[in-house]
């Protein structure tokens, strides 16, 4: 812990940290991620979104404004780390079956619903996510940083 030579105060990162980022002039070296050892140049950083961030969806209330945040901090992420050549996107993730779904009361109403609207009739699989993020992974794949991508065969678009 301690001071830039600006005078801004930043904590030395623990596991995944990045609390150094903020509040560090963007021009000090010493403050760069690759410089610190956790992120380097061609890096990804991934989070993990829901339509609930961007729609209301009944007993979701709070985990949806979770993940609007999460979504806003993906952008401000992609803007901060964009400089060191990292890039930072959220997955817009369809239903799936998992442990986090079945803890919502309506769990079975909503997997009938994206069930129905989906086009292919079908869940999200971590499969599907998996592809799309070792897609977006390709070290050709360069200019699509900041954004929320859906993963979700189209069921956000046709809710």
């Amino acid at each position: 812990d301690g001071q830039t030579e600006h005078g801004l105060p930043f904590s030395r990162p623990g596991i995944g940290g990045l609390e150094h980022l903020h509040g560090a002039p963007a021009h000090d070296p010493a403050q760069e991620p690759s410089v610190q050892g956790l992120l380097a140049r061609g890096s990804r950083v991934f989070s993990m979104s829901s339509a609930g961030s961007q729609q209301v969806v009944r007993n979701y209330g709070a985990v949806g404004a979770a993940k609007a945040a999460l979504e806003a901090h993906t952008r401000q992420l992609a803007f901060e780390l964009g400089p060191h050549g990292i890039l930072v996107n959220a997955i817009m993730a369809g239903v799936a079956h998992t442990n986090a779904l079945r803890k919502i009361p309506t769990n079975s109403e909503i997997v009938d619903s994206a069930t129905r609207r989906n086009p292919s009739k079908r869940l999200t699989t971590p499969e599907d996510v998996a592809v799309a993020v070792r897609a977006l992974c390709d070290p050709e794949m360069l200019w699509i940083t900041g954004a929320t991508i859906p993963v979700d065969g189209g069921e956000f678009f046709c809710m």
